[in-house]
């Protein structure tokens, strides 16, 4: 029996999915627009949070960075990642007026 092929654009969303989920994992909570106000703006504590693209070169290379601090600072300061290529990511980009030209 030939193997099965998955098509592309499925392919391309394992890929993308699987990179979110490293991100989060490596570095802190999953946050976009509809849980913003309750982990980041009623907790009180120090949030980091990365603004990325799973489709972003640079946003990949920086991963591991944002990773490793996140880790050094476990407990004093927590992490998110807030995927842009989410609609509820997007719109957290545009409230807080954060946006790059180079994401694709």
């Amino acid at each position: 029996m030939a193997p099965r092929l998955l098509p592309l654009a499925s392919v391309l969303v394992l890929l993308v999915t699987s990179t979110v989920a490293r991100a989060v994992a490596a570095g802190g909570e999953r946050v976009d627009a509809e849980n913003f106000e309750r982990l980041v703006g009623g907790s009180g504590e120090a949030w980091v949070l990365e603004y990325m693209s799973p489709r972003c070169g640079t946003c990949q290379e920086m991963a591991p960075v944002f990773a490793a601090v996140a880790e050094k600072l476990k407990g004093e300061v927590r992490f998110g990642t807030v995927d842009i290529d989410t609609d509820a990511g997007m719109e957290l980009a545009k409230r807080h007026d954060v946006f790059s030209e180079g994401i694709p």
